[in-house]
């Protein structure tokens, strides 16, 4: 078995849609069902992830009230660029 190195142990315990959803993210403010689109993964997914993300700081969320009814828009963080570059999600972060 291959030795983990700290980051790779660090990695496994966040979940799956952490780095997806800061990527998407480092394009500009997506609502959640963008993001679930940008990602490829469910609502409930990305929901649970930008909830921890937000709980850590690294994502914003607004709620918007235009024509389309209410929709959330996240973003992300100073802090979540830094954690992204740092995990080894997209560069362009």
């Amino acid at each position: 078995m291959t030795p983990w190195t700290p980051m790779a142990a660090i990695r496994s315990l966040l979940p799956r849609a952490t780095i997806p959803v800061l990527t998407a993210l480092s394009n500009g403010a997506l609502c959640t069902s963008e993001l679930a689109a940008a990602t490829r993964l469910s609502n409930a997914t990305v929901r649970y992830a930008v909830r921890k993300l937000e709980d850590a700081g690294c994502v914003a969320t607004h709620q918007d009230l235009g024509e389309d009814g209410r929709k959330r828009y996240h973003r992300i963080t100073g802090l979540g660029r830094e954690v992204a570059r740092a995990l080894g999600g997209d560069h362009r972060v």
